[in-house]
């Protein structure tokens, strides 16, 4: 989406490490939390500083493909020590509650 390649590009030149998290709420649904979080690779930042308006032989010129656009940066949730506290109490709690 080009509105979504916009801002990515903005943040980016304000900010040098600014990235992009995707959030996918169909398989967070299914159990698994799903967060990506992307930035646009090096090549795709210069040729867009270079020409906002590029087409598509520019990209091929370029050798900037939509596999390589952007650049995947690995997300790691990690709960801090109080809040694994807590999921072990409630979950001491639920197991000595009864449901009758």
């Amino acid at each position: 989406d080009r509105n979504f390649l916009d801002s990515v590009f903005d943040y980016l030149e304000e900010m040098n490490e600014a990235i992009a998290i995707i959030y996918d709420p169909l398989k967070t649904k299914l159990g698994h939390l799903s967060l990506r979080a992307f930035k646009l690779s090096s090549a795709a930042f210069n040729l867009y500083k270079a020409e906002k308006d590029f087409t598509a032989e520019m990209l091929r010129d370029n050798m900037v493909t939509y596999e390589n656009l952007f650049q995947e940066i690995p997300v790691v949730v990690k709960n801090s020590s109080l809040t694994n506290v807590l999921l072990c109490e409630l979950g001491h709690v639920q197991d000595t509650t009864s449901y009758f």
